[in-house]
């Protein structure tokens, strides 16, 4: 009897929220392995693996590689420890996008408990494991060019909103209530996955969804800035700004700019994780809680919409609180370890802003 079953029938089986198991035998026997090797204590993203990726592409982005083909970098098997090497042929590529996938411990047991959208699987067909390359298709071709103008335009309607209904407010509370102490330890906020405002702004979607996810895109991206000055004043702390996205183009970098916001690439913003972090996890369709849980690192502050009540998770509302993205980012038995060293605020109504009262600022103990 394997452990994973053991636990099930001793009822220690530590939650995977909204898990069922695969129904082939053949994957129902990976599931059962992946389960043992979890309960040892194996890492789904080590620190060292995500270090030896950022180094490659590093050197690789130096010119120091020179032309040779996309380099390889190991990774074990999660469950037998053979050799599934990842090609890092990462970045655009035409209309295609070539990106790390990061896979969380419920899809890795099941690889159909949820299959993210608009992503060409790469790997040839061999078992799921915690990392793989993945390609996503965007259509620009119906849109049209964003200028600084208009951007201009909606970070001020974004502003305003803010304003009127007094979101920014709402939040100030909570942060006020959180000591000096605890908020100077922060010195350097990581956002991750918020999106694309180029992208979304030029995309073929409809006029209404095109400018709703946008002026959301720009908004989420004013509130890492206003947080940040938050900071500042309230520390005198020098905090800096940045966010992991891979999703990023040449023309976003200039908008990000004016924000004072520096973009990373994939994978730095997790190897940049410290104690001195202010994790900012909204919506982003990785499961950037169980890879921050593999760094071995406590950040200052975890921003996260979460799904926790008193230790439990509650599954979410399909049509209102962003199911697929839930899904691609869930709770953990370590996500949960990890969370026992914070205390938790709420920022009671805000709107639909951070998905209302969904959302948490998580400090440190």
């Amino acid at each position: 009897m394997s452990t994973r079953q053991k636990a099930v029938e001793q009822s220690t089986r530590p939650p995977l929220p909204w898990y069922s198991d695969p129904a082939d035998p053949g994957e129902k026997r990976r599931a059962d392995g992946v389960f043992d090797k979890y309960l040892t204590g194996k890492k789904l993203f080590p620190r060292e693996l995500l270090e030896n990726i950022k180094t490659i592409l590093d050197n690789h982005k130096k010119g120091n590689l020179g032309n040779s083909a996309p380099t390889q970098v190991a990774q074990e098997d999660y469950v037998d420890g053979s050799n599934r090497p990842i090609t890092l042929n990462l970045g655009p590529h035409g209309n295609t996008l070539t990106r790390l996938d990061y896979v969380p411990v419920q899809r890795l047991m099941n690889p159909h408990w949820y299959e993210p959208m608009n992503q060409i699987n790469t790997s040839n067909g061999e078992p799921l494991n915690p990392l793989q390359v993945v390609s996503q298709k965007y259509d620009t071709t119906e849109g049209k060019e964003l200028s600084k103008e208009v951007f201009d335009e909606w970070l001020l309607k974004t502003k305003l909103n803010w304003q009127d209904e007094n979101t920014w407010g709402t939040m100030e509370q909570t942060f006020a209530t959180i000591s000096n102490q605890d908020l100077s330890r922060i010195k350097k906020i990581i956002a991750f996955e918020i999106g694309s405002m180029w992208r979304t702004y030029v995309s073929g979607e409809s006029f209404e969804i095109r400018y709703e996810t946008f002026g959301d895109q720009v908004w989420e991206h004013n509130l890492i800035k206003d947080i940040g000055d938050y900071l500042r004043q309230r520390t005198g702390n020098e905090v800096k700004l940045y966010v992991q996205d891979p999703t990023y183009t040449e023309e976003d970098m200039g908008f990000l700019q004016d924000l004072g916001i520096e973009p990373l690439d994939e994978p730095t913003g997790f190897t940049e994780i410290d104690e001195h972090t202010l994790v900012y996890n909204v919506k982003a369709p990785i499961p950037v809680m169980q890879i921050t849980a593999d760094m071995g690192e406590q950040p200052a502050m975890i921003l996260w919409r979460s799904f926790v009540e008193h230790g439990k998770s509650s599954r979410p509302d399909y049509y209102h609180d962003d199911y697929l993205a839930l899904k691609s980012d869930p709770i953990s038995p370590r996500v949960e370890w990890l969370l026992q060293n914070y205390r938790h605020y709420g920022f009671g109504d805000i709107g639909g802003y951070l998905f209302g009262y969904h959302t948490r600022l998580y400090v440190r103990k």
